[in-house]
């Protein structure tokens, strides 16, 4: 069901310049997988030699270039402090930050505490599709985590 609604809530994400697939841009290779799945071209921060915090000048400029060839509508942090390198990235490319991060790693955080994880990776998929031009059917998502829940309780 999950993988059903992801598709139904990414198809919505019009595609980038000359019919290109919208690109996924992210401080973290853990998106490769859902980029992937789903049909984004996925634009990595981060090269092989440096971390999120951290980049080679000549990266820098390689990624910079890149994401104004794709015409790159957001970038995406992870929740916390946004690193001084996509900060960076973001000026010099004029791509703004998504103000909600992906959760990649872990479950995300509710005013209660930690989320389901049917809830971070629903919360996931409308930052993404929203973030990048499309919509997200969030009645929808919360009947996931609604089942995702019964399912949970019904198995204590």
């Amino acid at each position: 069901q999950l993988d059903h609604w992801n598709r139904q809530q990414l198809a919505t994400i019009p595609p980038g310049p000359n019919g290109q697939r919208p690109t996924l841009a992210t401080g973290h290779r853990a998106s490769a997988s859902l980029a992937r799945r789903y049909g984004l071209a996925e634009l990595p921060l981060v090269d092989a030699h440096s971390s999120s915090a951290v980049l080679r000048p000549e990266a820098l400029l390689e990624v910079v270039a890149e994401l104004r060839r794709r015409q790159v509508r957001r970038l995406f942090a992870e929740p916390g402090p946004t690193p001084k390198a996509l900060q960076r990235i973001s000026q010099l490319a004029g791509v703004p930050i998504h103000p909600q991060p992906l959760v990649v790693d872990g479950l995300g955080r509710a005013a209660n505490g930690p989320q389901s994880l049917m809830a971070t990776l629903v919360a996931n998929t409308c930052a993404i599709s929203e973030g990048l031009g499309g919509r997200c059917d969030r009645a929808a998502g919360q009947a996931l985590i609604q089942r995702w829940q019964a399912v949970g309780a019904s198995s204590s």
